[in-house]
């Protein structure tokens, strides 16, 4: 943020050391730039203030009076980015710090997890916390404290037994080498951008998974379909299909508003059951297959509008997603967003999109559940 602010009012904020100045912008309705920028000013203060070792009555008045104004911008209504600057900044006790988040958005949740160094609040947010980010959050957090006091107990007890002594100073700089080593090690495991269905999910020689989506000309049942994609996956290949259709019906200016999809095109189009990608679902609607969706009951009853009977077994992403409560949203652009899946730019609201943006989707529940989603698997194919 300090990019967006002026140098000049940069040099002026940090050389200015009034407390009420600097709280006054802070708690003002000014740039949200310029208040972060004093609110990282005000936790400079009280660092300094913490580190000279001199702490006098009027020091630890001002000390007070800054964690007061930090209190303040977590528990009230202040953009995000300020809680975050605020939580990562505050000196008080962990288990009062995390009273007063525990109730807050993810972002500062995760911010709050990140500063934690108390593993008995650790896990019990692991044993209390509803959301699966969170909890496992804490969980890495936990187990990078614990590696790193043990890392410190077996090499005191080692320069106990062959009597060698290690200054302060070079084993804190060894358990900083190890703690990193330990967030290496974490950030090498196969991501779910990498691992695909082969590895996680066994698919029987013959059988397909189908990714499907679908863009209707709005939400009533008058309203049609009027793009359907469908991605075909066997285990090794992944092969997409995509068509508009003409609906036979105006696009609401709603749903034109979303999707961007003009009339013109889908009039000129072929009917739904003309099309490649609907005799390919067409084809693939046996028993022997799994479908897939993000939110079933809208896909398939758009499909019903034009005579489709669902024979093969369903998962719904979306049904995963809420059961498990991954995420602050479980709209599939809001996930998409949230895990960072659309790296080759791919557009939302369209149906080829949305369809493999809920393959990368299944594909990530599958590496978070892998347990919970082989049986789901194995249970449709077993149907």
């Amino acid at each position: 943020m300090k990019e967006n602010v002026p140098t000049e009012i940069q040099d002026l904020v940090f050389a200015s050391g009034d407390l009420d100045k600097l709280t006054e912008l802070v708690l003002s309705n000014g740039s949200i730039d310029l208040r972060a920028l004093c609110l990282e000013c005000l936790i400079n203060i009280t660092q300094s203030y913490s580190g000279s070792g001199k702490m006098n009555s009027t020091t630890q008045k001002k000390i007070q009076k800054i964690e007061k104004v930090l209190l303040t911008i977590i528990s009230g209504d202040y953009p995000v980015a300020m809680k975050t600057i605020a939580v990562s900044g505050i000196n008080i006790s962990e288990s009062l710090l995390w009273a007063y988040v525990k109730k807050q958005q993810c972002k500062i949740k995760l911010a709050t997890i990140d500063r934690l160094s108390d593993i008995k609040i650790l896990e019990r947010i692991i044993k209390t916390d509803k959301s699966n980010i969170i909890r496992e959050s804490a969980i890495c957090k936990c187990k990078e404290l614990k590696f790193v006091r043990e890392s410190v107990l077996r090499k005191h007890d080692e320069s106990k037994n062959t009597n060698k002594t290690v200054t302060c100073k070079h084993e804190e700089l060894r358990i900083v080498k190890e703690s990193e080593t330990f967030k290496q090690k974490e950030s090498k495991k196969v991501t779910y951008k990498e691992r695909f269905a082969p590895d996680l999910f066994p698919i029987p020689e013959g059988k397909r998974l189908v990714f499907i989506d679908t863009e209707t000309t709005g939400l009533t049942a008058n309203d049609r379909v009027c793009q359907v994609s469908a991605l075909v996956y066997d285990g090794q290949d992944l092969i997409p299909y995509s068509d508009y259709c003409n609906p036979h019906c105006k696009i609401n200016p709603f749903a034109y508003r979303v999707h961007h999809i003009p009339q013109k095109l889908v009039d000129a189009a072929p009917d739904l059951c003309d099309t490649q990608t609907y005799k390919i679902i067409m084809q693939h609607n046996t028993a022997g297959n799994i479908f897939v969706f993000h939110n079933a009951p809208f896909d398939l009853r758009m499909l019903s509008y034009n005579g489709f009977n669902l024979k093969a077994p369903v998962i719904d992403t979306l049904s995963i997603a809420r059961k498990h409560k991954c995420f602050p949203s479980n709209s599939l652009s809001t996930i998409v967003d949230y895990l960072d899946l659309n790296e080759n730019g791919m557009k939302s609201h369209d149906a080829l999109g949305d369809a493999t943006m809920t393959f990368y989707l299944f594909n990530w529940l599958g590496c978070k559940f892998p347990d919970y989603m082989k049986c789901l698997i194995k249970g449709c194919f077993d149907k």
